[in-house]
């Protein structure tokens, strides 16, 4: 969750918005959701279009609303919410890839998803010159498997 509310936030950064308005919002927000981590709450990342907080608008001006929504909308289709409105799942490069941080698995450090193998084993074991192919045999996954581990500490 907190890696989740530092990413909103640079992004934020990143967009021009200034730490006070992120600061302000982010406290009537934690206020209004009762949440210590308003930034990576299901009832604020999935609006589509405006930002909403239970069908009213939040307590921000409208280039406020703007960032925030062009900031969360790609960031939320790589998160997986759970029944409690709050992240269980975070995809790094996105769902349709096998890299997955999942808290109930190796402690929330990036796996292959279904397993509990390290996505840095699989790295390392290729930057030690083993190839994919032979990775794959050993490990029982697939290639496209091993090409999502790598990417994703490509990406890194």
């Amino acid at each position: 969750l907190t890696l989740m509310e530092f990413y909103v936030y640079h992004q934020l950064r990143a967009l021009g918005v200034s730490p006070k308005k992120i600061y302000l919002a982010h406290e009537t927000l934690s206020e209004s959701l009762d949440s210590k981590f308003p930034f990576a709450n299901a009832k604020i990342l999935t609006d589509r279009r405006t930002i909403f907080f239970e069908g009213d608008f939040i307590s921000a001006d409208k280039s406020m609303q703007y960032l925030l929504e062009k900031v969360i909308r790609p960031f939320c289709k790589k998160i997986e919410f759970g029944s409690d409105s709050l992240p269980a799942r975070f995809y790094p490069l996105g769902k349709s890839k096998a890299v997955v941080v999942d808290p109930e698995h190796q402690f929330g450090l990036p796996t292959i998803e279904g397993t509990n193998i390290l996505a840095e084993t699989i790295y390392r074991m290729h930057a030690a010159g083993e190839k994919a192919a032979k990775i794959s045999k050993l490990s029982d996954l697939k290639k496209s498997q091993i090409d999502d581990a790598l990417l994703y500490f490509k990406a890194a």
